[in-house]
């Protein structure tokens, strides 16, 4: 019996260890370059870890779900043949839904592995900080923030969702603390909209659903205000920094993009060039990977690359786990701990990002979120994990 409870304690200890380095595995790569290696490395521990001859219930329709979607991808090939992107999309794929599908299946403690993650970042931030940012252009930048967004997601998560009570925890967040730098200077704005996100979700989590929806009419009044006077806010905000001789990318970035009346950083253009084309192919979609191939790049908004990629038919088959997984993250009752913290790092990590930016199929928290959400749907998981 003491062996058994051993065993299951260093299965679950490996799993923390292995799930952190998943997800800390972007500012492994752009630091020490090892991201790939470290993820396959990963999944077949976790695999070999977490290996069971009996499926349990709450997997199949995720992994139904998963199987679905590279049949998909099988009948698109089919149909309209492959192309560079597609090709690219498809092995991203495969990589996310084999780790999607072993996260789901492996037993973790959040606190434990938020701990982990963090100290990755810890030994990542001397080689991370100490490159040249005022040389890299801003596409890298930007990528450079969403490297750090999961260190920022899993602090406030463990702040206000976990309570922080041991003093080596407070001592490894403040470890942390150079990244402001990074941050304050450098990053996008997206990184500040997912984590005042994080904190809306931190604040409503645990109250009455009257209380949840209170909360949030007011937060929202507050944003159309702030929204309707940001220049006036950042011209304030710029005037008191340039007091003590400071200056943040980020304000001076934002206050020429209202100026020049491009909030949106040129991406109308291509919001326009999507739109238009999905009204000609609204139900099936051109094709995966077609926009890319177009236009050379992608449409920089998740929801309009899956209607102009597979129409609606492919927009709802996703809706259904990710407005569930919105719905378990924030409303539902009998919900564990584990799998609400792993909700909201997720849908900070992927959803927010890929409303504004990037590719879904080359999200890995996307895949994770999808995942979990239909796990959840399938079953209610008692296990507290925590």
């Amino acid at each position: 019996m003491g062996s058994m409870v051993l065993f299951k304690r260093n299965k679950i200890a490996l799993n923390n260890f292995l799930i952190a380095l998943i997800l800390g595995s972007k500012i492994i790569s752009d630091t020490v370059g090892l991201g790939l290696i470290i993820l396959i490395g990963a999944i077949i521990l976790l695999v070999i870890n977490n290996f069971e001859k009996k499926v349990k219930t709450r997997y199949i329709l995720c992994d139904i779900f998963l199987i679905l979607i590279g049949l998909y991808f099988f009948i698109d090939y089919q149909i309209y043949g492959g192309n560079i992107y597609k090709n690219n999309y498809l092995s991203t794929f495969i990589i996310y839904i084999c780790i999607s599908v072993v996260y789901v299946r492996s037993e973790i403690q959040v606190d434990k592995m938020a701990n982990i993650l963090i100290l990755i970042y810890i030994l990542c931030s001397p080689l991370f900080l100490t490159k040249n940012f005022e040389r890299t252009d801003s596409g890298t930048l930007m990528n450079f923030s969403y490297d750090i967004l999961p260190l920022i997601i899993t602090i406030i998560l463990k702040i206000l969702f976990l309570k922080v009570q041991k003093k080596k925890e407070w001592f490894l967040i403040v470890l942390t603390l150079p990244y402001l730098y990074f941050i304050f200077t450098y990053s996008s704005r997206n990184i500040y909209i997912a984590s005042i996100f994080c904190l809306v979700i931190c604040l409503i989590m645990k109250k009455k659903i009257i209380a949840k929806i209170l909360i949030l009419l007011v937060i929202s009044m507050v944003l159309i205000v702030v929204f309707q006077n940001a220049l006036d806010i950042l011209y304030t905000i710029q005037g008191e920094l340039m007091k003590y001789d400071l200056s943040f990318k980020i304000i001076d970035k934002n206050i020429t993009l209202i100026e020049e009346d491009n909030i949106t950083n040129g991406r109308d253009a291509t919001y326009k060039k999507a739109i238009n084309e999905i009204k000609e192919e609204p139900i099936t979609g051109r094709g995966i990977g077609s926009f890319n191939e177009k236009y050379g790049t992608y449409p920089h908004n998740f929801i309009l690359q899956m209607l102009y990629e597979g129409g609606i038919i492919l927009l709802i088959i996703f809706s259904v786990p990710i407005l569930y997984g919105g719905y378990a993250m924030i409303l539902k009752k009998n919900i564990s701990k584990q799998d609400q913290f792993m909700l909201v790092f997720l849908f900070c990590n992927a959803i927010i990002r890929l409303l504004i930016s990037y590719e879904y199929w080359r999200e890995m928290y996307f895949w994770m979120y999808i995942a979990l959400s239909l796990c959840i749907l399938a079953t209610n998981r008692k296990k507290e994990g925590v």
